[in-house]
């Protein structure tokens, strides 16, 4: 036990190291931070990150040492089933199950698949934060306007607050500039990319997506599909019900995607102080 104990002490410390190493990368590149004299934060640096973390995911050694200390405290009497030997072997089995997600031993290119993958999606990150300023404008009695800068956050803030329509309508224009702006700036070549990877790994997945779920979940997407078109439909009446009273309410302009936000949150305030 003290083997497989040693094993997980070292196994969780390079873990944390690699991903805190990642997580800072990401947080800092998708946020548009600024370097300092101890982090550099960079499209670089981020896939370089990555590619370190995975690598410990996707060692086959380690994996394999792994399965050799849980099968070997699984031979042990019941005398040695203390609660430290439980929690070693359900670290373990994690930890398998972890390993197993980013296991690409099956298909020689689907680790330079990855690699590139990686680069593609940094690659629109930093074009997004650098040539993607998302912001709402906002009509003065003068006839002038100004450009107000928010993030995809705040544009949704504005969409649920704002009693402005066209206030609301153009953060909603705001939030759709995302989706062209990606298209132009290589998401089209990201998704060719994602299907390579999940093509290359097996061809039991669908596609890149059903490869993520069934890593993830255990369970592929049509499955997952099955489970949300289940939740779907118990919920749609509630929904076309609530509709119903916004248009009857607000009228139809109240069903407009800048609006529907801001009538219900009106609607919900209506109905708590009526009760009150």
């Amino acid at each position: 036990m003290e083997e497989a104990r040693q094993f997980v002490d070292a196994f969780n410390t390079d873990y944390e190291a690699k991903h805190l190493a990642y997580e800072t990368q990401f947080w800092g590149t998708k946020m548009a931070l600024k370097s300092t004299d101890e982090v550099v934060y960079s499209t670089e640096n981020l896939n370089s990150t990555k590619a370190a973390m995975e690598d410990l995911l996707s060692d086959p050694t380690r994996r394999q040492t792994a399965e050799d200390l849980r099968q070997k405290l699984a031979r042990e009497t019941n005398d040695t089933n203390t609660k430290e030997h439980k929690e070693l072997v359900k670290i373990l089995d994690i930890i398998l199950k972890t390993c197993g997600c980013y296991d690409m031993s099956s298909a020689p290119t689907a680790r330079q698949l990855s690699q590139d993958l990686a680069k593609l999606e940094g690659d629109l990150e930093v074009a997004r934060n650098r040539h993607l300023t998302l912001g709402y404008t906002v009509a003065h009695e003068t006839n002038k306007k100004t450009f107000v800068e928010a993030s995809s956050v705040g544009l949704r803030n504005v969409m649920r607050t704002s009693p402005d329509e066209k206030v609301r309508k153009s953060a909603y224009e705001g939030l759709r500039s995302i989706g062209p702006f990606c298209l132009d700036h290589g998401f089209v070549d990201i998704i060719k990319k994602r299907i390579q990877l999940a093509a290359s790994l097996s061809d039991k997945f669908e596609d890149y997506y059903d490869y993520k779920v069934t890593n993830s979940e255990g369970f592929g997407k049509q499955k997952l599909f099955d489970i949300l078109d289940t939740l779907e439909q118990g919920t749609r009446p509630i929904l076309e019900q609530a509709l119903k009273e916004l248009e009857e309410r607000f009228g139809k302009t109240a069903l407009e995607p800048w609006n529907t936000g801001f009538m219900t949150s009106v609607r919900t305030s209506e109905r708590i102080v009526g009760v009150l």
